[in-house]
């Protein structure tokens, strides 16, 4: 692998995710919760982690290993973050509910898609079962 090759595998990810982080503290300073950006970070963080562990178990399942650990951990905190700003953005719009859930969990699946340059069928699987786990983390565990 060239250089280059190898500075973008670590770059683009890394762009999106800062990209992703200041989106998720700007909409929060615009939307005047401040309080809430440390606990929404580290949601993220928490998410990533989870998010994490699932897409390794499912590396070992079925998808198999084709990049790097550290750069799959760069893609995955650039979705998660990436993911909060556009599920920020449509819980505040004045729609149903079905669309503020639904458009963001297709973003999600197609930035699993994209990212972690998976086929269809498995960002969909690795979607679900991240989303599945993250509502019994989130709801179950922590409420």
């Amino acid at each position: 692998m060239s250089r280059e090759v190898i500075r973008d595998a670590y770059l683009k990810p890394a762009i999106a995710m800062v990209l992703g982080f200041v989106a998720v503290t700007v909409y929060l300073l615009a939307y005047g919760a401040p309080d809430m950006i440390p606990s929404t970070l580290l949601a993220i963080l928490i998410q990533s982690a989870v998010g994490l562990a699932i897409f390794w178990i499912c590396s070992v399942v079925w998808i198999g290993f084709d990049e790097p650990f550290r750069i799959n951990v760069m893609r995955l905190l650039a979705i998660y973050s990436i993911s909060w700003t556009i599920l920020l953005i449509a819980l505040s719009l004045p729609f149903l509910c079905t669309v503020s859930v639904i458009v963001p969990a297709i973003i999600f699946t197609l930035l699993h898609k994209k990212m972690l340059d998976l086929d269809f069928p498995d960002a969909v699987l690795v979607s679900v079962i991240t989303g599945a786990v993250w509502i019994f983390v989130f709801v179950v565990i922590l409420t």
